[in-house]
């Protein structure tokens, strides 16, 4: 089921909580954590286990040196190598279209998404849309 929403200028955390999506207890994939402050909230608030993976040698190493990953579950790799490597499935799987892989690459990227969430589990994708004075997201919920 997918299921498209709208909101302005959230963070991904009040975002997922916003549409209601709740964190509390279950396992996360963060794909594109960037420096990983949205990782270490959804952390704080309750996740049993956050793991993030982003090609970004610098960025993450960036949230290690501020306190918002863990060496132990970030990972400096694409999502498509993290699934060809982990076997590991997480409850929520959240992706934040910054930075969307090129065309050539994105069914390898849809299906490492699909590998990498639990058959009851949740990928959320939020596309920002840039307008000249303030930002809209779509989202796409897909419940598996």
């Amino acid at each position: 089921m997918t299921v498209g929403r709208f909101a302005i200028g959230l963070s991904k955390l009040r975002f997922l909580k916003s549409i209601g999506i709740q964190v509390r207890d279950k396992s996360v994939l963060d794909v594109g954590t960037r420096i990983g402050e949205n990782a270490s909230l959804m952390k704080q608030w309750g996740a049993q286990k956050v793991v993030v993976c982003d090609p970004d040698n610098e960025s993450l190493q960036m949230g290690l040196d501020q306190g918002y990953l863990s060496k132990d579950t970030t990972y400096s790799i694409t999502l498509q190598e993290f699934t060809e490597n982990a076997h590991e499935q997480f409850d929520v799987v959240t992706f934040f279209q910054f930075c969307l892989p090129a065309h050539k690459e994105r069914e390898a990227f849809s299906e490492a998404l699909a590998k990498s969430v639990k058959s009851d589990g949740l990928v959320v994708i939020k596309k920002l849309i840039f307008l000249s004075v303030f930002s809209i997201c779509s989202t796409a919920i897909i419940a598996f």
